[in-house]
């Protein structure tokens, strides 16, 4: 016999009258009745058994087959509320965030990409965006500063995302 086995028959013998073994054989029928796994059957008959053995040992127990019954029939209720917690803790899909290894490698990808693309650029378009995008100026002082119109600091930021767009898709497609 295993450990563990020696332990539930002797738990069995502490409880229940040595001579009705028979009794372990209905209990594991009771439990059965409830939970759909053997082996969980076989979990909560000895967790069953190890209660049982401390309750003995705490108080005497008048008619412990009953009260087994209803240790086994708590220990089965407690299961099923756990695995109802863990299945509805799964109902949300679990959020997935890139590492900050993803995202640095992602980042410089991208800057490479932008680099290609910004050296291939008319100076004035690109010194527009780059002013636009990057430091963050406003388009009133980009005109002021470059002596463009407005008009013309709109058009060189829409085709230079224009261009962009289309450069990194064809980058993607490699």
């Amino acid at each position: 016999m295993k450990k563990n086995e020696d332990q539930v028959m002797t738990t069995h013998l502490a409880f229940f009258n040595a001579s009705d073994l028979g009794w372990s054989k209905q209990l594991k029928g009771y439990i059965r009745r409830f939970v759909q796994q053997e082996s969980d059957v076989d979990d909560i008959y000895q967790d069953t058994c190890l209660k049982m053995m401390e309750l003995n040992q705490k108080d005497h127990i008048h008619n412990s087959q009953s009260y087994a019954k209803r240790v086994a029939k708590n220990l089965i209720i407690d299961q099923s509320r756990s695995a109802f917690k863990q299945h509805e803790a799964m109902l949300e899909e679990p959020e997935c965030k890139k590492s900050d290894l993803d995202t640095l490698i992602d980042y410089q990808q991208r800057l490479v990409i932008y680099q290609k693309i910004l050296k291939d650029t008319p100076s004035t378009r690109r010194d527009v965006f780059v002013r636009y995008r990057i430091k963050g100026q406003s388009k009133e002082q980009i005109c002021q500063e470059m002596g463009l119109s407005l008009e013309a600091v709109n058009k060189h930021i829409t085709r230079m995302l224009t261009h962009l767009k289309a450069a990194i898709a064809r980058e993607l497609e490699k």
